[in-house]
C-alpha cells in the first residue's frame, strides 16, 4: 500500500495504519514460526531430556550426558546393544 494514493474521502492514508497493516502480517507469520518451533522443540528436546536424564542415572557426568542427549538415537542404540547381551552371551 502506496502512502501516496488518496482514500474515498480524498485524504491520504495515516502512516499509522499502513504500519498497523505490516505488524498484524507480521505478527501472523511470527506466530506461526513461534508455533512451529515450539513444536520443533517437543519432538526433539522430550527424547533428548529423556536420554540426558537416562545417562546420568547410569552414572555418567553431565558432559557425557549432554553429548548422550544430543545424539539420543546412537545412545539408545548403544544401550539397546549393551542391555541386550550384557556378559557377551548368545
Amino acid at each position: 500500500m502506496s502512502l501516496s494514493r488518496v482514500d474515498r474521502t480524498g485524504k491520504r492514508p495515516h502512516r499509522r495504519s499502513a504500519d498497523l497493516l505490516a505488524r498484524s502480517t507480521w505478527s501472523r507469520d511470527t506466530g506461526l514460526v513461534i508455533l512451529m518451533l515450539a513444536a520443533l522443540v517437543v519432538v526433539l528436546g522430550v527424547p533428548a531430556a529423556l536420554t540426558w536424564q537416562g545417562q546420568r542415572r547410569r552414572g555418567s557426568g553431565r558432559g557425557v550426558a549432554a553429548v548422550a542427549a544430543v545424539f539420543f538415537p546412537v545412545a539408545w542404540t548403544v544401550w539397546y546393544v549393551a542391555d541386550e547381551r550384557p556378559y557377551g552371551v548368545s
